[in-house]
């Protein structure tokens, strides 16, 4: 994205036997990726201070991206 930081949760399962890894991003793991963001944007000073969160979660061979969790 060139107008924002992306920040992005990497989550992988072998299987889906105790879940899949969408299961693994609740609202506490959104809100804790935010609070390292802005801390990221504060401390380092990035020309663009926009950001989003996005996740890829990967099962097997199968890969899913999710742009604007946040």
């Amino acid at each position: 994205d060139k107008d924002r930081l992306v920040f992005v949760e990497v989550k992988y399962k072998y299987n889906d036997r105790l879940g899949v890894p969408e299961e693994m991003i609740d609202k506490r793991k959104i809100s804790k990726i935010k609070r390292v963001a802005e801390i990221y944007i504060v401390l380092n000073k990035p020309t663009e201070e926009k950001f989003r969160i996005d996740a890829v979660c990967i099962l097997g061979d199968q890969i899913k991206h999710y742009q604007n969790l946040y």
